[in-house]
């Protein structure tokens, strides 16, 4: 579909940041208004971004109660006590889970892993699966990706003299579990520098600061001392699939653990690469978020999310391509149970809702498959520009789902408004899970609705793209292109830039592949090729005249390199 002129929004720099970072810096003018819309508007801010080093990585043990948790770590290995990794089932928690135990291992402790199944235990530090660790002799669960808000269990824990070490990001509630170190960014009382770590961030700071303290304590005299640097390739795979910041620290752990995964020598991470059919000299955050992350994430969402982490910490080969072949399968059977829930939601909300008055969409079938739930949010929320929960009936009678949301609707704060009608709830603020009776699944869609509308008003819903910039024929060149590249990587906190070409005209056009759209397409004196992934529908509506949203990048085939368009939106130039 051919969009209006009024799609997009020039982003509004301050012309004298840009013109003072041109002249320090001696970037393009594009180049540093696309660097002052991120908010780095000095020569030193500017520094920092693009040199990215191990300099970066903040001290571990500014992290409030990291002290408490390696000292009681330590005292389980030095005690030959029995540890049990209690992870998640996405791929935040499957790779924080793998950090930990291939660290524990190194460091000879007495270890094992416990993943609950997300369609019968669900999320986070539950009851049964504490005392079933206690029946087996455990001493110390540490939590990674979870745990933040499971004060219960952690007090049923103590009961039965087993301790806990909580590691987790997830938003804090009104009271800490009472364990015996809550390591966790988000604590109120925590002054470590940067929030924005994923599970698996969280699990390689306590790493960082166990490997520190057993050092401290002459513990690597007589064995090996690991270096905590071979996990970022792991590290890098929760990064990006959990969406986090891309900034900061984060931009170290995914720039360096790219460079580690394009030569991995982790059996299963080269067996996920050869079944994804990847065949990138240098992987890209792309490959890590789309083709990577979803078929780890498969297996806790349709059958046991162990299976990860067997892949990912397997040394064995031939057991690394079963394993990747089997999530290969899953992950297929995945998009064919999300296409057909998808389809049956799309068909109910055109049918049954008045998109004019309701703002917070709440879905419930009790016949929809809970692990994939959250993923068909995602999808409701690009098509209606509205916060949404999918939910659906547990094994146990419960209404569980996910809810995803817009950047201007805080979740946690919505369903804080709608605390009383629910079991428990936790999460971001653009991604939340819940539990409910199926009695309060009626006034949970109506207080859901009513909490939405104290963040957003309907003309919120229409989508407006942010530009950059609009450029001029005279702008594009190759230095901009290989500025551009320097951004990279890329992931929320750090887009990739958009550009608005106005007035250029089509020299030619054709379909290819599956649905993408190839333009040539003339500005001023300079011709330039342009994709259109998912956009060969457009063909038959295009005239010789368009403008272009879109990004700009070098394209690499063959040995040969050129400056490439790649077209988010097609604008009508009428």
């Amino acid at each position: 579909m051919i969009k209006n002129k009024d799609c997009w929004q020039l982003k509004s720099s301050q012309n004298d940041h840009v013109d003072q970072l041109v002249q320090a810096t001696g970037l393009s003018k594009v180049m540093a208004r696309v660097l002052v819309n991120r908010g780095i508007t000095t020569q030193e801010d500017s520094k920092k971004f693009f040199e990215t080093n191990i300099t970066q990585i903040h001290n571990p043990f500014l992290l409030k109660d990291m002290d408490k948790a390696v000292v009681r770590i330590t005292q389980a290995l030095t005690k030959k006590e029995s540890i049990c990794i209690y992870g998640d089932y996405d791929v935040d928690g499957a790779v924080a889970t793998s950090i930990l135990l291939l660290f524990l291992k190194h460091v000879e402790a007495e270890v094992s892993f416990y993943i609950p199944d997300r369609l019968t235990e669900g999320y986070a530090l539950n009851a049964d699966a504490v005392k079933e660790l206690a029946n087996k002799g455990v001493n110390l669960i540490i939590t990674v990706d979870n745990g933040i808000n499971s004060n219960e269990a952690v007090a049923y824990a103590e009961q039965l003299g087993v301790d806990v070490v909580i590691t987790d990001h997830h938003q804090v509630g009104e009271f800490l579990p009472q364990a015996n170190a809550v390591v966790n960014p988000q604590r109120k009382d925590c002054s470590y520098p940067f929030k924005g770590l994923c599970g698996a961030g969280v699990v390689f700071k306590v790493v960082m600061a166990l490997r520190q303290h057993l050092r401290e304590q002459e513990f690597f005299k007589t064995k090996q001392e690991p270096n905590v640097k071979q996990y970022l390739d792991l590290l890098c795979l929760a990064t990006v699939c959990d969406v986090v910041p891309l900034i900061d620290e984060n931009r170290y752990f995914v720039k360096e653990g790219l460079k580690q995964l394009s030569n991995t020598q982790r059996a299963g991470i080269k067996a996920l690469i050869r079944v994804c059919s990847i065949r990138n000299e240098q992987l890209t955050t792309t490959d890590v978020g789309y083709r990577l992350g979803p078929r780890i994430n498969a297996c806790g969402r349709l059958k046991n999310a162990d299976m990860g982490v067997y892949m990912l910490t397997t040394q064995d080969d031939v057991e690394a391509t079963k394993q990747a072949t089997l999530l290969d399968y899953l992950n297929r059977e995945r998009q064919g149970i999300e296409t057909k829930i998808l389809d049956d939601v799309f068909s109910r909300i055109e049918s049954e809702i008045d998109l004019d008055r309701k703002l917070g969409i709440v879905m419930y079938s009790p016949e929809w498959h809970v692990g994939v739930v959250g993923i068909v949010a995602s999808r409701v929320v690009e098509k209606y520009g509205r916060p949404v929960f999918v939910l659906t009936r547990d094994e146990n009678g419960f209404v569980k789902g996910s809810g995803r949301s817009i950047p201007m609707v805080n979740l946690i704060k919505a369903l804080n408004d709608c605390s009383e009608l629910l079991i428990k709830y936790g999460g971001h603020a653009a991604a939340a899970g819940v539990t409910l009776e199926e009695s309060n699944v009626d006034s949970f869609i109506q207080a859901f609705d009513v909490a939405v509308k104290k963040q957003m008003d309907l003309k919120d819903t229409k989508p407006v793209i942010m530009v950059d910039d609009n450029l001029t024929h005279e702008d594009i060149d190759w230095k901009l292109a290989r500025e551009l590249a320097t951004l990279e990587p890329h992931g929320v906190g750090n887009a990739k830039p958009v550009f608005v070409l106005d007035n250029l005209s089509i020299k030619s056009k054709k379909l290819v592949g599956k649905d993408h759209l190839k333009l040539s397409v003339k500005k001023g004196e300079q011709q330039l090729d342009a994709i259109a992934f998912g956009k060969g529908a457009v063909i038959k509506d295009l005239t010789d005249q368009v403008s272009l949203i879109c990004g700009l990048e070098i394209n690499r085939f063959r040995d040969r390199e050129s400056i490439q368009l790649l077209v988010k939106e097609i604008v009508s130039s009428r």
